[in-house]
């Protein structure tokens, strides 16, 4: 009898159970390694402005460049970052390009600044990088109007006046309030305020600040030398204080 070779033994599939698969993982290959349909890569107009990020829900976002004209810390181009519709960025990268630094004296410290709407103050970002002539600085979040730029940095002294500010806010609270976090702006006479301190102080009922997705924000200013500072305090809400307790500055380690 004539011995069976193994290409007898064995049964192969014919092309017609191959070409799902074939589709099935060539598909496979697509959603790994090709493009992301969700990926959001932007640059304005001149250059200066980049924008990388997730889009998540129906979203847009345009990216452009606006002169600046009366704040004299940041260079122009100012970069403004604005989504529409119902939906946020996610794991976003924003960048600017960096200024000449032979146009400057030496010494001269640069900074990447982000406006922040709930201090209304201008914000040095101390996470930025350097990279390839730009400042780089990575959001997990981005779903209001943003700008940010590139800007020159100096140390500033906050005054005494700025704690007897925070004293007049703390006793007249918000209804509700459970927590609140205090922060430090200056400016110098007609121009924007920088955010001296966005930690001046923290505290809440009892001395233990709770964090809520409620919020409201106060604030007062008072006349300093060259210009003004404003103390804002960012209140969490919820159903205040137990009978008995009061807000008070978390206690210092």
């Amino acid at each position: 009898m004539k011995k069976k070779s193994l290409h007898d033994v064995v049964t192969y599939p014919r092309m017609g159970f191959l070409l799902p698969l074939v589709f099935l993982l060539l598909g496979t290959w697509h959603f790994l390694f090709e493009d992301d349909p969700d990926h959001l890569s932007l640059t304005s107009a001149g250059g200066h402005c980049l924008l990388e990020a997730t889009q998540v829900g129906d979203i847009k976002a345009t990216l452009e460049e606006r002169e600046n004209g009366t704040i004299s810390f940041l260079f122009s181009p100012l970069c403004a970052l604005t989504p529409e519709g119902q939906g946020i960025l996610t794991q976003v990268t924003l960048q600017t390009v960096l200024p000449e630094e032979t146009a400057f004296e030496q010494g001269t410290v640069f900074r990447l600044w982000k406006y922040e709407p709930m201090w209304m103050a201008w914000q040095p970002q101390k996470e930025a990088y350097e990279e390839g002539g730009f400042f780089v600085i990575s959001k997990p979040l981005v779903s209001q109007t943003t700008f940010w730029a590139v800007g020159t940095w100096r140390e500033r002294e906050i005054t005494t006046q700025a704690r007897q500010s925070l004293s007049s806010l703390l006793q007249a609270p918000p209804q509700g309030a459970v927590g609140y976090r205090a922060a430090v702006t200056q400016a110098n006479a007609g121009e924007d305020f920088v955010v001296v301190n966005d930690v001046f102080e923290e505290g809440g009922c009892g001395g233990e600040m709770l964090v809520t997705s409620k919020t409201t924000v106060t604030s007062l200013e008072a006349t300093i030398e060259g210009g003004t500072e404003r103390v804002v305090v960012q209140w969490f809400l919820k159903d205040g204080c137990e009978t008995g307790q009061r807000l008070h500055a978390v206690a210092q380690e």
